[in-house]
């Protein structure tokens, strides 16, 4: 049997956006239209080279723009594809997006990744080395503070006791955590401490490998993969320069795009529920806010509608 396949569009570049209301706009569109989240990347300090301009210089911050936009919307959900979290301090980063579950009803899907540009942690004055290590501790931290009704861990970094943390998220156990990232440590890390994986390199091919190891990985560990989202961040319908050169710049080198019509657009998106995916982040070229929503009817008409 076919798994389900749900869709994600991406808020970026945000500098194509006049304001709030813009932002608004666009996912109470995107929720009309049957899509199942609306997604944030995360970024906080950006290299500034002489005689260039980068790809996007406006970066909300996630957590606050998706409290804004729960308060705009009833169904969508708000998927953090990824959060840096060696960036943030754990408690306060579990706190946030707990409050955020609860304001807007359960709708927080909290992707995460250790980072990749050395110069970006090294401005904010964090180390780089150990920062997949950082990340793993801070995943226990949040789900042992999400789960437990008295909070209690032993960690490297992190130990207490004996405290409350509330309030609990709305989702149960606890707000997904999806693994960003690919490699043999992120494959293992989705298993120890995911609720699944949302990488943004590979082919189809490549990507039922990858899902294939982990889902025998799962079950070797006594859980139940057929729980987990798998998905790709993200499908690419049509060029747009400025979100090629920031996939390339995180690390997609082989980041590409094309112009396609419905019939290969729909003939590709199977091609990747057959590796197993279950999500897909569909990325659209775009002027403006009203551009953009009539892309997102568009592909509606085009293409979502094969995949009910």
């Amino acid at each position: 049997m076919a798994e389900t396949m749900r869709f994600g569009i991406m808020l970026f570049p945000f500098d194509r956006f006049a304001g709030p209301e813009d932002f608004a706009a666009v996912a109470r569109t995107a929720e009309e239209l049957g899509f199942y989240a609306v997604e944030l990347p995360d970024r906080l300090l950006l290299p500034r080279v002489p005689g260039k301009r980068f790809m996007n210089e406006v970066w909300p911050d996630g957590i606050a723009l998706a409290a804004y936009l729960s308060a705009r919307t009833r169904r969508i959900r708000f998927f953090f594809n990824v959060r840096v979290v060696p960036w943030d301090n754990p408690f306060r980063l579990a706190k946030a997006l707990a409050t955020l579950d609860v304001v807007s009803g359960g709708r927080v899907l909290c992707g995460v990744g250790a980072g990749t540009h050395r110069d970006e942690f090294e401005q904010l004055g964090v180390p780089f080395d150990g920062r997949g290590a950082r990340l793993d501790e801070s995943l226990r931290v949040m789900r042992v503070l999400w789960t437990q009704e008295t909070p209690e861990y032993a960690g490297r970094e992190y130990s207490f006791s004996n405290v409350s943390f509330l309030p609990k998220p709305v989702q149960k156990p606890h707000i997904p955590i999806l693994i960003g990232g690919s490699g043999p440590r992120v494959e293992r890390r989705v298993v120890e401490l995911g609720d699944g994986w949302t990488p943004m390199r590979g082919t189809p091919e490549q990507l039922a490998q990858a899902i294939g190891r982990i889902r025998a990985a799962a079950r070797a560990d006594g859980r139940d993969p057929n729980g987990f989202q798998f998905g790709f961040n993200g499908f690419a319908i049509g060029v747009d320069k400025a979100v090629l050169k920031a996939r390339r710049l995180a690390g997609d080198v082989g980041a590409e795009a094309r112009e396609r019509t419905p019939e290969e657009t729909v003939r590709a998106i199977e091609r990747y529920r057959a590796a197993g995916l279950n999500y897909l982040t569909i990325i659209l070229p775009f002027r403006d806010a009203a551009d953009y929503q009539a892309k997102l009817h568009k592909f509606a008409g085009d293409v979502l509608s094969s995949f009910p």
